[in-house]
């Protein structure tokens, strides 16, 4: 069964934040292995690459969560409006936001699948 809270207030937040001039252009990066050509199977096949732009904003971790051992001092919190991406993004993708490139390390959805928040490392 899908949440009361999914679609309609999702794009409500989303639009609202927006709206405020809050988030920016924010790229998802997902590379999986490549198809190995059949008559040399056992060379691996070139890594495909897809990006996926979206939008969004960083904040940093409360320190509650740094003392706690939960984030690291120079984790960074990327929050991305979810009506923005095609995808859910995942721990083996990478994101870049205004020029920097992060591992993803968690992925946090809010219940309403309004935001995303990514806990990234550099």
């Amino acid at each position: 069964m899908t949440s009361i809270l999914e679609g309609e207030l999702a794009q409500t937040i989303a639009d609202a934040l927006t709206d405020a001039d809050i988030p920016y252009d924010v790229t998802i990066t997902r590379t999986v292995p490549g198809e190995p050509d059949p008559e040399t199977p056992w060379i691996p096949g070139e890594p495909v690459v897809t990006n996926y732009a979206c939008q969004g904003f960083t904040e940093t971790f409360e320190a509650d969560y740094i003392s706690g051992g939960l984030v690291q001092a120079n984790d960074l919190k990327v929050v991305i409006l979810a009506p923005t991406l095609e995808i859910t993004p995942s721990l083996t993708d990478t994101v870049t936001v205004r020029g920097q490139t992060y591992t993803i390390i968690r992925v946090m959805p809010d219940p309403a699948l309004a935001t995303i928040a990514l806990q990234v490392r550099s």
